[in-house]
């Protein structure tokens, strides 16, 4: 994949920013899922407490799973963008992307 993107300096200002904000904000969710799952009480009686536990770990679990190639993705790409000549035109070549974070299935 190939992304071009064409901005005046104000814009790629903004962009840049937008990016180091975003990657905070995925770091920041990242921390408080690990430590909702690392330090959560499994429910002492067994019923519709202990499913709703099970439900809940599932979705901060599934959460997880979803932000975490999101910050690596984001890294990349603002890691791209701080490393650009120009900030006016950043070109992001994809193509030597490792697997996984292409969209393609790890297992092929």
């Amino acid at each position: 994949m190939r992304i071009i993107i064409e901005l005046t300096e104000q814009q790629a200002k903004v962009f840049q920013e937008t990016l180091e904000t975003t990657l905070q904000a995925l770091v920041f969710q990242e921390i408080q899922i690990k430590d909702a799952i690392d330090n959560a009480e499994l429910p002492h009686e067994i019923g519709d407490e202990s499913k709703k536990w099970d439900q809940e770990m599932r979705n901060l679990t599934a959460f997880l799973a979803k932000i975490s190639p999101q910050r690596v993705l984001i890294a990349e790409i603002l890691h791209t963008v701080n490393q650009a000549d120009k900030k006016t035109k950043i070109t992001t070549d994809l193509s030597n992307m490792p697997k996984g974070l292409r969209g393609e299935s790890l297992f092929e």
